[in-house]
């Protein structure tokens, strides 16, 4: 998972990822690699959009170099 400020977080099989509210962030698997997303949320009270969905990511933006996580 990568976030738009170039920090980047690796999960591995099993672990579970969580983001805190307002981070906006992308996330997808190696060429040899499969991976599943699920999203979840709770709804809000007032019936607004309770998450925004950014433009998706191209393979060169994806493939750009990152810094770890510490």
């Amino acid at each position: 998972m990568g976030t738009r400020d170039g920090r980047i977080f690796e999960a591995h099989p099993g672990e579970t990822v969580s983001c805190p509210p307002g981070e906006e962030h992308r996330h997808g698997a190696a060429p040899d690699r499969f991976m599943e997303h699920i999203a979840m949320w709770e709804a809000t009270a007032d019936g607004s959009p309770e998450t925004t969905w950014a433009e998706p990511v191209t393979d060169p933006q994806y493939n750009e170099p990152r810094t770890r996580r510490p």
